[in-house]
Formats: C-alpha cells, structure tokens, sequence
C-alpha cells in the first residue's frame, strides 16, 4: 500500500492547494515582497507605449493605403544609341553607368512612376513585308523604361533626366494606348 502525503490543513502539503504550481505560487509572492519593499513598481508608462505603438502602426497601415497611386497614361521611353553615342570604355565605367541608371529608375519608382524597365538584347529580328532580317547590327533600342507621367510633356521632361541623354544616348518618348 502507498502511502498518502499528510493532507492535514496544518501541515505543509494541507496548506498548498492542490491545483497551483509552487514554482507560480513562490513567484507571486516574491513579486509581493518586492514591490511592497519599493524595489520593483508597476510601469505606469507600459499601457501608453503600446497605445503609441498601435496608433503608430495604425498611420503607417493608413499611410501605405492612402498612398496616392499616379494614375494616368503610360508612356514608352526607348533608350536608343545613335552615331554620337558614347559608349563605356572599361568595365569600372560600365559599372559606374549602371549605378547611374539604377539610381534614375529608383527615384521614378518612389515618385510611383516607374511601370517597369528593362535593357535589350543588341541581337534581334525585324520582321516586315520581306520577311525576317536577322543579325546583330540591326539599328533597335537598346534598353526601355514603361512610366506613368501626367501627360506627354511630363514625360518629356523625365526623360530628359536620364543619364543616356549626357552620353549622346536618344530617348523616344512614345504614348501607350489604352
């Protein structure tokens, strides 16, 4: 037979209800003693920081959705390489005019009008009445940036921020028809 802890209600074991851990029931009184001590306050400024918290997310949720989207036409912007295009001499300088590019792209995709962008290949096709002409000198632009501008102007005028401009580059700014 087994025996049975000693259930008297002076006893150790009769005084600890039979349903809490010891290990919170110590903690609790240690919290106790501590803040009736003066050694450990409640924070007043808790509930404050996390109403300031959430109304902080709740600007930023409003922010992102009240974020005016520019709507608009959408414009081509053909980067092209005439006669008097300069092109990179090193690899540091074709490195440094990426960066240039990059940095242009970015500044229109947080004015929210950048569509999308790319460099084409200088190899292609150009199909006609004659069929398809092949090679790789086929005169084609050579990179494209799709935007949002107001109008044709405002398109004109951001074109005329991009860094193919100052290397002899041409931009043809064409609208896109919806």
């Amino acid at each position: 037979m087994t025996e049975q802890p000693d259930r008297d209600p002076g006893s150790s074991l009769g005084r600890l209800a039979q349903n809490v851990d010891p290990a919170s029931a110590a903690y609790e009184r240690l919290v106790s003693r501590l803040r009736a001590r003066g050694e450990i306050r409640r924070s007043s400024m808790r509930p404050w920081l996390l109403i300031g918290a959430g109304l902080a997310a709740a600007a930023l949720v409003l922010a992102v959705l009240n974020r005016p989207v520019l709507e608009g036409p959408q414009y081509l912007l053909l980067l092209e390489e005439p006669s008097a295009f300069r092109a990179a001499t090193s690899a540091a300088e074709q490195t440094a005019r990426v960066t240039e590019y990059s940095a242009w792209a970015q500044r229109l995709r947080r004015e929210d009008r950048l569509v999308s962008a790319g460099e084409l290949e200088p190899r292609g096709s150009v199909v006609g009445p004659e069929g398809v002409q092949a090679g790789e000198s086929i005169t084609a632009p050579t990179g494209y940036f799709l935007i949002r501008a107001i109008s044709l102007q405002d398109a004109e005028r951001l074109a005329q921020g991009s860094p193919h401009i100052q290397y002899g580059g041409s931009v043809v700014v064409r609208p896109v028809v919806h």
